[in-house]
């Protein structure tokens, strides 16, 4: 029915808005009257009750009829009630003439003999010769000597209150109609307070949604709309970011993959070609060789990296020798470091038992280690693990170019190179990134400390 929460609001607020007053000035008239009512009959039969006072006086010969009906019209103007006083035949006792009738109107005569039965009847409606006059009836037997010998009937004319109700009613619809247009106006400006955020939020999540850039919403006030706001900006900005990353790793990888395959397929078609001499078609070759290497490992890298950031890997912990697994990698890479020229120093105890993922602690360790040999030209390397703290260390130090203080902090970043603070070349940034990124997945941590031209260390704690 309603299709922008914007009418919902203003449509719901105004609604309830009127219905409370509605119900509320209902409460208080039907309170006001009752009371009123209440009170008007208590005072009725206060006066009926002084009445038959007056009355037993007079039946018991201590007053005369005149001075009881002396005292019935005192009565009467001073309470502002027609009082009027039935004999049994229902002729008026306070009246000159004996035998005037009493009104004509045919609910009171039925009124009237029930009351000769001994009921006693109050009524609020249209009675006696002006028919257009509310009045409050009341009638009362009068009981003497065990017998009804008289009827007293009280008429209270009502109109004063009537009029106050109904001018009560006018002005409560003349207050109801002020607060509900002052109401509605506040209705409206916080509804749309409300409803704008939303619309907004809604409009620029669409436009996110295509690809468009949009700007952060204005954030007013402390509540949950703002809440949400904010939470909004932040996550647009996060979707920038990984936008931003997106792309730029793509650019990156794309220039990471073109690179070898623009050297492999050179070099090759140069072959073919015969552009290369025969004598010197090993070297080239070789040449290709490395570098199909080099992609084969930037694909692993990110296959791995593509694997960390959406959750797919899965740690499966054991507990093992980390001293044996330190030997495995030693021997790998022992050649290579002699090949370099280099020393490689071991420093560790024969039983460290760890819980961990055991070939993705590997990976790490790989990773770190190859690093250290492309920065490294001479001098050693160093690998060794001891626990401290409750906490164990494994430890990669080498005697290379080391890396300048204010690069310390992004070496972990993604395509990173080592071009970008060192002399080495090879690789494309990614194993840093993995290696802490398998690290902290251990719920561990990995430090660097580097000083330019002494060499690096690099500590694993887990």
């Amino acid at each position: 029915m309603f299709k922008n929460i914007y009418t919902k609001f203003v449509v719901i607020y105004i609604s309830l808005l009127i219905l409370i007053i509605l119900l509320l000035s209902g409460f208080s008239m039907m309170f006001f009257y009752k009371q009123y009512t209440d009170e008007s009959k208590v005072e009725s039969m206060k006066i009926s009750e002084k009445i038959s006072e007056q009355l037993t006086n007079y039946y018991n010969n201590e007053i005369t009829k005149k001075e009881l009906i002396a005292w019935i019209d005192a009565m009467s103007f001073t309470s502002n009630t027609k009082i009027y006083v039935l004999n049994p035949d229902k002729t008026i006792i306070n009246n000159i003439d004996d035998s005037e009738s009493v009104f004509t109107n045919e609910n009171i005569i039925k009124d009237i003999s029930k009351v000769m039965d001994g009921q006693t009847i109050i009524k609020i409606g249209l009675f006696g010769q002006q028919q257009n006059n509310n009045i409050m009836y009341l009638g009362t037997p009068y009981i003497y000597n065990n017998e009804i010998v008289a009827i007293i009937l009280l008429f209270t004319p009502v109109e004063q209150f009537v009029n106050t109700i109904e001018n009560m009613i006018y002005g409560i619809i003349s207050i109801s109609i002020i607060i509900t247009a002052i109401a509605s106006i506040i209705i409206l400006i916080i509804s749309k307070n409300i409803s704008e955020p939303i619309i907004t939020i809604s409009k620029y999540a669409r436009q996110i949604g295509k690809g468009e850039e949009v700007e952060d919403i204005k954030v007013k006030g402390r509540d949950e709309i703002s809440d949400l706001a904010k939470s909004f900006n932040e996550m647009k900005k996060e979707i920038y970011a990984a936008e931003n990353i997106r792309k730029e790793f793509v650019a990156n990888v794309s220039h990471e993959l073109r690179t070898p395959l623009t050297t492999i397929i050179g070099f090759l078609k140069g072959i073919i070609d015969g552009i290369i001499p025969k004598e010197e078609e090993h070297k080239y070759i070789e040449i290709v060789y490395n570098e199909a290497n080099r992609l084969k490992d930037l694909t692993t890298d990110i296959l791995d990296i593509t694997k960390i950031e959406s959750g797919k890997i899965k740690l499966k912990k054991v507990r093992f020798n980390l001293s044996h697994l330190l030997n495995d990698i030693c021997v790998e890479f022992e050649n290579e470091i002699k090949n370099k020229g280099l020393i490689l120093l071991t420093e560790y105890k024969k039983n460290l038992v760890i819980e961990a993922d055991k070939d993705r602690i590997k990976q790490v360790i790989i990773n770190i280690i190859s690093n250290s040999l492309k920065f490294t030209q001479k001098g050693y390397i160093k690998l060794s693990a001891r626990v401290q703290r409750g906490k164990l260390l494994i430890i990669i130090e080498d005697s290379g170019s080391g890396i300048p203080k204010e690069k310390i902090p992004y070496i972990f970043d993604k395509f990173y190179t080592a071009n970008e603070y060192g002399s080495a070349t090879g690789g494309a940034g990614l194993g840093l990134n993995i290696a802490q990124t398998i690290v902290k997945l251990h719920d561990g941590n990995i430090r660097v400390d580097s000083e330019l031209g002494v060499g690096t260390t690099i500590t694993i704690e887990l």
